[in-house]
Protein backbone atom coordinates (compact mmCIF):
# COMPACT_ATOMS: atom_id res chain seq x y z
CA UNK A 1 0.00 0.00 0.00
CA UNK A 2 1.11 3.53 -0.74
CA UNK A 3 0.31 6.79 0.98
CA UNK A 4 -0.79 9.89 -0.91
CA UNK A 5 -1.85 12.76 1.33
CA UNK A 6 -3.96 14.23 -1.48
CA UNK A 7 -6.11 11.22 -2.46
CA UNK A 8 -9.72 11.51 -1.28
CA UNK A 9 -12.99 9.62 -1.25
CA UNK A 10 -16.06 11.82 -1.47
CA UNK A 11 -19.53 10.54 -0.61
CA UNK A 12 -22.68 12.16 -1.97
CA UNK A 13 -26.25 10.89 -1.48
CA UNK A 14 -28.76 11.55 -4.26
CA UNK A 15 -32.44 10.78 -4.70
CA UNK A 16 -32.40 9.09 -8.11
CA UNK A 17 -30.16 6.85 -10.16
CA UNK A 18 -30.40 9.28 -13.07
CA UNK A 19 -29.06 12.12 -10.95
CA UNK A 20 -26.22 9.98 -9.60
CA UNK A 21 -25.26 8.93 -13.12
CA UNK A 22 -25.42 12.52 -14.40
CA UNK A 23 -23.11 13.79 -11.64
CA UNK A 24 -20.70 10.89 -12.22
CA UNK A 25 -20.59 11.46 -15.97
CA UNK A 26 -19.87 15.18 -15.59
CA UNK A 27 -17.08 14.54 -13.06
CA UNK A 28 -15.44 11.91 -15.27
CA UNK A 29 -15.81 14.02 -18.43
CA UNK A 30 -14.18 17.00 -16.70
CA UNK A 31 -11.34 14.82 -15.34
CA UNK A 32 -12.27 15.66 -11.74
CA UNK A 33 -12.67 12.05 -10.63
CA UNK A 34 -10.83 8.87 -11.57
CA UNK A 35 -13.94 6.78 -10.92
CA UNK A 36 -17.43 7.24 -9.50
CA UNK A 37 -19.25 4.24 -8.07
CA UNK A 38 -23.04 4.34 -7.72
CA UNK A 39 -24.30 2.30 -4.79
CA UNK A 40 -28.02 1.48 -4.70
CA UNK A 41 -30.18 0.28 -1.85
CA UNK A 42 -29.34 3.11 0.54
CA UNK A 43 -32.03 4.10 3.00
CA UNK A 44 -31.54 7.37 4.86
CA UNK A 45 -33.44 8.35 7.98
CA UNK A 46 -33.17 11.99 9.04
CA UNK A 47 -35.06 14.95 10.44
CA UNK A 48 -36.25 17.62 7.98
CA UNK A 49 -38.59 20.50 8.85
CA UNK A 50 -39.53 18.88 12.17
CA UNK A 51 -40.49 15.59 10.52
CA UNK A 52 -38.69 12.26 10.54
CA UNK A 53 -37.99 11.29 6.94
CA UNK A 54 -37.13 7.89 5.50
CA UNK A 55 -35.96 7.95 1.89
CA UNK A 56 -34.47 5.54 -0.62
CA UNK A 57 -31.27 7.01 -2.03
CA UNK A 58 -28.20 6.28 -4.12
CA UNK A 59 -24.70 6.87 -2.80
CA UNK A 60 -21.98 8.22 -5.07
CA UNK A 61 -18.45 7.17 -4.09
CA UNK A 62 -16.15 9.63 -5.86
CA UNK A 63 -12.42 8.84 -6.10
CA UNK A 64 -10.44 12.04 -6.52
CA UNK A 65 -7.68 14.28 -5.23
CA UNK A 66 -7.73 17.25 -2.90
CA UNK A 67 -7.09 19.77 -5.71
CA UNK A 68 -10.37 18.78 -7.44
CA UNK A 69 -12.71 18.98 -4.43
CA UNK A 70 -13.69 22.64 -4.86
CA UNK A 71 -14.70 22.13 -8.50
CA UNK A 72 -16.56 18.92 -7.64
CA UNK A 73 -18.49 20.78 -4.96
CA UNK A 74 -19.53 23.48 -7.46
CA UNK A 75 -20.76 20.89 -9.96
CA UNK A 76 -22.72 18.97 -7.33
CA UNK A 77 -24.41 22.18 -6.15
CA UNK A 78 -25.40 22.96 -9.76
CA UNK A 79 -26.81 19.51 -10.56
CA UNK A 80 -28.09 18.19 -7.21
CA UNK A 81 -31.80 18.51 -6.47
CA UNK A 82 -31.48 18.66 -2.66
CA UNK A 83 -31.54 21.99 -0.83
CA UNK A 84 -28.60 20.83 1.30
CA UNK A 85 -26.70 18.06 -0.51
CA UNK A 86 -24.58 15.72 1.56
CA UNK A 87 -20.91 16.02 0.61
CA UNK A 88 -18.44 14.19 2.83
CA UNK A 89 -14.72 14.06 2.01
CA UNK A 90 -12.47 11.44 3.60
CA UNK A 91 -8.66 11.28 3.43
CA UNK A 92 -7.22 7.84 2.70
CA UNK A 93 -4.62 6.10 4.89
CA UNK A 94 -3.32 3.82 2.15
CA UNK A 95 -4.01 2.88 -1.46
CA UNK A 96 -2.84 0.18 -3.86
CA UNK A 97 0.11 1.66 -5.78
CA UNK A 98 -0.98 0.81 -9.34
CA UNK A 99 -4.51 2.11 -8.65
CA UNK A 100 -3.06 5.35 -7.27
CA UNK A 101 -0.92 5.83 -10.36
CA UNK A 102 -3.89 5.19 -12.65
CA UNK A 103 -6.05 7.63 -10.63
CA UNK A 104 -3.38 10.34 -10.92
CA UNK A 105 -3.46 9.96 -14.70
CA UNK A 106 -7.24 10.44 -14.75
CA UNK A 107 -7.63 13.50 -12.50
CA UNK A 108 -6.01 16.49 -14.15
CA UNK A 109 -4.71 19.42 -12.11
CA UNK A 110 -5.74 22.94 -13.13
Amino acid sequence: MEIDANFRLMFVSVGTYEQAKRIAEVLITKNLSACCSIISGIESIYRWNDSIMCEKEYLLKIKTFNHAIENIEKIIKEIHSYTIPEMIVIPIEGIHGPYLQWAKEQVIKD
